[in-house]
């Protein structure tokens, strides 16, 4: 367990060495925070996050970097380790490149519009300047959008079958075929994302579809016209 002390403290995956670096008045308090976060899924860093779901907390180790008593010089100690250990990019687990800030708060910036995001590509943080930008650069976007294509592709016909040729597609097992495409897709990503998520979250995707009728639309339906009023 942590001193409840003002410090500098890290939290390592064993296994790989890659680092989270924080501050705090109380460490203790604070890593017991991270803990009950990462244990509920809503830490904000979500590389550490996705580490911390697939590995366990087994996997990781938290000490002590640095005892500070002079609360000033917090923010410079934790600079100092976030560099020196590299805790962001692909060796680290922080998601800001800048320490947080400890004291007054004098002369601090004002907090950006949009919280920072990990690149739904590269995963490297960045800052969005709108609420709907979700990668660093164009090329991120453009790499994720031909991904998407290049793999929908390959389930066009087979969602076609089963749609106008449904005998085939039972007899041919098609839906097993589609089922089989996507693991090896999520596998992929696994190995080579980061288990970051290749295709776009449900709610942005059927954002893009306002009339999908929901079961709930369904039922309202119903109750107002009738199982007649419902084709």
């Amino acid at each position: 367990m942590l001193p409840a002390q003002s410090g500098i403290y890290c939290i390592e995956h064993a296994d790989s060495g890659r680092v989270y670096v924080g501050s705090a008045l109380n460490m203790r308090g604070r890593v017991e925070l991270h803990i009950r976060l990462l244990s509920a899924g809503n830490h904000h860093s979500p590389i550490l996050q996705r580490s911390w779901v697939k590995y366990g907390s087994d996997a990781f180790d938290i000490y002590v970097l640095e005892i500070v008593p002079d609360h000033n010089r917090l923010s410079t100690a934790e600079q100092m380790w976030i560099d020196r250990l590299q805790a962001v990019g692909k060796n680290g687990f922080n998601i800001m490149p800048t320490a947080s800030r400890h004291g007054s708060g004098k002369g601090t910036p004002a907090s950006p519009k949009y919280r920072q995001r990990c690149c739904n590509e590269c995963g490297q943080p960045y800052q969005p300047g709108r609420a709907d930008q979700f990668f660093c650069v164009r090329k991120c976007r453009m790499d994720f959008e031909n991904r998407m294509m290049t793999r929908g592709r390959e389930l066009y016909s087979l969602f076609m079958v089963m749609r106008y040729e449904r005998g085939v597609a039972r007899m041919r097992g098609v839906w097993a075929i589609a089922c089989r495409l996507a693991q090896g897709w999520r596998e992929e990503d696994e190995r080579e994302r980061d288990g970051r998520q290749s295709w776009i979250p449900a709610k942005r995707a059927l954002a893009k579809f306002p009339v999908t009728m929901t079961v709930a639309d369904v039922y309202v339906k119903q109750e107002k016209f009738g199982r007649a009023g419902v084709r």
